[in-house]
């Protein structure tokens, strides 16, 4: 079948408009599977803008995710995963609202002492959990 033809990734158009679309289904760029999950996350914009999300699926590289007010997230920003206490340092892939694809680049054990973004991520998590 014909079904599985790469798509156009927008050679005529902006880089931009690849940044925003959501990856077509069946076309799959990440090296790993996607594992659905249904977790309560916090996404922290800078030092203390939070917004609530909800962690749809997530792979070794990243998360979907599904944005719970209308806030697309910076290109930079901490994911925190409330249930496992870890917090990610993440970069945004692409957005759909209300979703989002982000790139895991580091993330944090929030139960062990930090200092710097993940210490900000905990005092976050810890005030959540309070």
């Amino acid at each position: 079948g014909q079904g599985n033809v790469m798509p156009n990734l927008g050679t005529e158009n902006s880089p931009r408009e690849r940044f925003i679309a959501e990856p077509k289904p069946g076309f799959d760029r990440r090296g790993s599977p996607r594992e659905p999950v249904f977790l309560t996350g916090l996404l922290v914009f800078g030092d203390d803008e939070i917004v609530a999300c909800v962690i749809v699926d997530r792979s070794e590289t990243g998360f979907r995710i599904k944005l719970l007010e209308d806030a697309p997230p910076p290109e930079h920003f901490g994911l925190i995963d409330l249930l496992s206490g870890v917090g990610h340092e993440c970069q945004a892939v692409w957005r759909n609202a209300p979703f989002a694809g982000t790139r895991k680049l580091v993330s944090h054990d929030l139960r062990e002492a930090h200092d710097g973004v993940a210490a900000n991520l905990q005092r976050i998590w810890r005030t959540a959990l309070a």
